[in-house]
C-alpha cells in the first residue's frame, strides 16, 4: 500500500505542473487579441484623437496608458480603475494634456499637438499575474496648408529638429485627400 506522504507528493507535483501550463498558455493566446485603433488614423494639430482598445477582456482590474517606448512610472499618462468613484488617476507623463479614459480601456486625447506624437501603450491588468499589452505609433501633423482638394503637410521635422524629407515624395510634402468618405456609424463617444 502506498504511503499517504507519497500520494500527497505526487498530487502536489501534478497540480503544480497543471497550474504552470495554464499560466503559460492563457496569456499568450490573449496577447494577440488586444489591438489599438486610432480614430482618425492620421490626426492633425488641434484634432481630437481616440485610441480605441479592441479585444479587451470583459473583466479586468485596471488599465494603464503610457507615452513612450518604455512602460514605467515616468512615461505613465494615467491609470484607470473602474471600481473607484473617481476611476482615472493621472500619471507623471500627463503634463498639460487633456486626456479622458473610458471604462472599455480606450482614451481620448483632446486637441492633439505635434508634441503628442510617439508610441502609445496600454497595459490591461486581468489579475496580479496576468497583464496584456498593445501599442501603436501616433504622428500628429504639424501644419496643414489647404489647396485644391487636399492638404499638404509642411514643416515635417525629425526628432533632432531638422527638416526631414517629405513623405510620399514631391517638393512640398505629401498630399492627402480631405474629401468626405462614407463611414459606418457605430455610436457616439458618449456611449464609451
Amino acid at each position: 500500500m502506498a504511503s499517504p506522504e507519497g500520494a500527497r507528493r505526487h498530487f502536489s507535483k501534478g497540480l503544480l505542473l497543471s497550474a504552470s501550463i495554464l499560466a503559460l498558455w492563457v496569456p499568450q493566446g490573449s496577447r494577440a487579441a488586444l489591438h489599438i485603433q486610432k480614430i482618425p488614423e492620421h490626426p492633425q494639430k488641434n484634432q481630437d484623437l481616440l485610441l480605441s482598445v479592441q479585444g479587451i477582456p470583459d473583466t479586468f482590474q485596471d488599465f494603464n496608458w503610457y507615452l513612450g517606448e518604455e512602460a514605467h512610472g515616468g512615461t505613465m499618462l494615467f491609470t484607470y480603475i473602474p471600481e473607484l468613484q473617481r476611476p482615472q488617476r493621472d500619471g507623471s507623463a500627463m503634463g498639460q494634456r487633456d486626456i479622458v479614459g473610458f471604462p472599455n480601456g480606450s482614451m481620448l486625447l483632446h486637441r492633439a499637438q505635434p508634441t503628442d506624437s510617439g508610441t502609445y501603450q496600454v497595459a490591461v491588468t486581468i489579475n496580479p499575474a496576468w497583464t496584456v499589452r498593445a501599442k501603436t505609433k501616433v504622428q500628429v501633423a504639424r501644419e496643414c496648408v489647404r489647396g485644391g482638394r487636399g492638404c499638404i503637410f509642411a514643416d515635417r521635422r525629425s526628432q533632432s529638429g531638422a527638416l526631414s524629407p517629405p513623405e510620399g515624395g514631391g517638393k512640398h510634402g505629401r498630399r492627402v485627400d480631405l474629401r468626405p468618405q462614407q463611414t459606418e456609424r457605430r455610436g457616439s463617444l458618449s456611449s464609451l
